[in-house]
């Protein structure tokens, strides 16, 4: 039955998606799809998640959109152009972390493989030591080239530039920052909803004093996931936010400060594994126990979240799906002849791991752990 399940766990963007895809299916080709209003109106959903939901079909190539006329449903049989697609990629150097490369080829991967399926990657490194800009023009204004992917790179609005001048479509994959050129066009993880998820995870484990921990410098992303921490709270009514800087160059000062202004945390949301594992070696020397006391959740499943013992409950970046969707944007634009769409989020996967359990009492609650408190005063002191 084509019934949305309000008591299942599993959002309702996904329930419709799923619904939706099972009926196209069933539909003929070129067949007007539902209006967003007729979607909202049919299934009791917001207007938001419609729009939503349709832009994913949309761009993984189950319906288009005709100016003026409204959505259809794509023949699924038509033998379709093989169009040759440019990915611009920075050069990978050995002074990059291995994490980097690891993340760049994970989004590569996506790419590739799903372009390879009916059409043709041209895969493009930008050397060090070339005139940058006239690199890429030459490869851009290959009559050859249908459209470019383009990921992160220190001139990227340079080529964005390029791509918008020789009127080639382009999408950007990955590509976090606040500049005009990328609120368009980009594939991104949705990073807010991660932490907002992250809240409601351990609030799901009885939790009601949760904070957050993240790089004292606000960079787009760490703005997001804050965002999202405060959205969880107060999606959960929980009456108080708690959020702290972790200063690098002086980690046990960080949790020094935390623990001190909030002893009776129980569930911490990090902003990235990394600070989230300086924060576990703090608490084995510290013996508050991981996850009996306190429980972690971090963000990207990076490999030292397999380090931590316990191994770190954390969010998942879907890279390689990233790199996928992105191939199915540039066609989405090549076959509507769109050269501007807005940017499409992924969510981000929890992985539950052995750092988060239900929630304790608080971990100052016992003789020994009031003890530490006053170590911790001490030090900050």
């Amino acid at each position: 039955m084509n019934i949305i399940d309000r008591e299942t766990p599993i959002p309702i963007y996904h329930q419709l998606a799923e619904l939706l895809k099972k009926e196209i299916k069933r539909m003929p080709a070129h067949k007007r799809f539902y209006t967003e209003k007729q979607l909202s109106d049919k299934y009791d959903i917001s207007r938001h998640t419609s729009i939503k939901v349709v832009h994913e079909l949309e761009n993984e190539g189950l319906l288009y959109r005709q100016q003026g006329k409204g959505t259809f449903v794509r023949d699924q049989e038509v033998e379709a152009k093989k169009y040759n697609i440019l990915l611009f990629v920075a050069e990978m150097t050995a002074e990059l972390p291995p994490e980097i490369s690891y993340i760049h080829s994970e989004l590569v991967g996506g790419v590739i493989d799903e372009l390879s399926k009916k059409h043709n990657a041209t895969v493009s490194t930008i050397p060090q030591g070339v005139d940058e800009t006239l690199f890429c023009i030459d490869r851009i204004q290959d009559p050859a080239i249908d459209g470019v992917i383009l990921m992160a790179y220190k001139n990227l609005k340079s080529l964005v530039t390029i791509a918008r001048r020789c009127g080639k479509p382009y999408v950007l994959l990955n590509v976090k920052c606040d500049e005009k050129y990328a609120q368009s066009n980009n594939v991104l993880t949705n990073e807010s909803q991660g932490m907002c998820d992250a809240v409601k995870y351990l609030y799901g484990l009885g939790h009601r004093n949760i904070a957050f921990l993240g790089n004292e410098r606000n960079t787009l992303f760490l703005l997001n996931r804050k965002q999202g921490y405060m959205n969880g709270i107060i999606e959960c009514g929980i009456s108080d936010s708690h959020i702290f800087d972790f200063f690098p160059e002086n980690p046990k000062y960080s949790f020094n400060e935390l623990f001190k202004i909030n002893p009776g945390v129980t569930g911490i949301v990090v902003a990235n594994d990394e600070i989230a594992f300086e924060l576990m070696n703090y608490c084995k020397m510290h013996d508050i126990s991981v996850p009996d006391q306190l429980s972690i959740v971090g963000f990207n499943d990076a490999t030292i979240a397999h380090l931590t013992q316990p191994k770190l409950t954390t969010f998942r970046k879907k890279r390689h799906e990233m790199g996928v969707l992105a191939v199915h944007k540039m066609l989405n634009m090549l076959e509507s002849g769109s050269l501007s769409i807005e940017n499409t989020y992924i969510p981000a996967e929890l992985i539950i791991r052995g750092s988060t359990a239900e929630a304790p009492g608080g971990i100052f609650n016992t003789t020994k752990s009031i003890n530490m408190e006053k170590e911790v005063l001490n030090i900050s002191e």
